[in-house]
């Protein structure tokens, strides 16, 4: 009977070693949604700060001052909803994560199969993840355009944002295994560097 029992506790304890490691990837995600909740709530601060600078200088604004410290209080709201709305979606994410664990420890030791649980819940997770990682773009390009939004010339605004489409663009060719159509154009001495 005592042989039986340690048989018993060795497979527990099997079981338990391999659900540590079953939640190890979703426990290092909750770490980076942490360090994501963190650069978040830093620029909502940084947002607040600006606008009560900017309350406190309307206070002593002439009629042309007034209309430019509204508007960028105006812009500072919408990026601060856009953070809110990141910060919430990151919260709600990381509660899924955390539940996603709790289940897979739950699982060994509950005699139901909870992978259907753990999937939906992991997916959920996701889906909120790329929301809000999608709001804080919103909220950074938001930032960029109002840091050159009325200047006289717009011609870096656009050469970032073409870069930036072409650099998706060729992560996507990367991606999608898309063939270098330009291979044949290499030189000789570079005909290695052909995928």
């Amino acid at each position: 009977l005592g042989l039986e029992s340690a048989a018993m506790n060795a497979i527990q304890v099997v079981d338990i070693a391999h659900a540590i490691q079953l939640a190890l990837a979703p426990v290092f995600l909750f770490s980076g949604i942490g360090v994501l909740l963190g650069v978040l709530t830093n620029r909502l601060a940084r947002i607040v700060d600006r606008a009560r600078k900017v309350e406190e200088n309307i206070r002593q604004a002439t009629a042309t001052d007034l209309d430019a410290a509204r508007e960028q209080l105006e812009v500072a709201s919408r990026r601060a909803r856009f953070i809110n709305m990141s910060i919430t979606l990151s919260t709600i994410a990381a509660l899924l994560i955390a539940l996603v664990v709790a289940l897979i420890f739950a699982s060994t030791f509950v005699p139901m199969n909870l992978a259907a649980y753990i999937a939906v819940l992991f997916v959920l997770a996701m889906i909120a993840l790329v929301c809000a990682l999608l709001s804080f773009l919103v909220e950074v390009r938001i930032a960029i355009a109002a840091l050159t939004w009325g200047g006289a010339n717009q011609v870096a605004t656009w050469t970032f944002a073409l870069l930036w489409v072409m650099r998706l663009s060729a992560k996507f060719n990367l991606f999608l295994g898309v063939r270098n159509r330009g291979e044949e154009f290499l030189p000789p001495h570079l005909a290695y560097l052909q995928s």
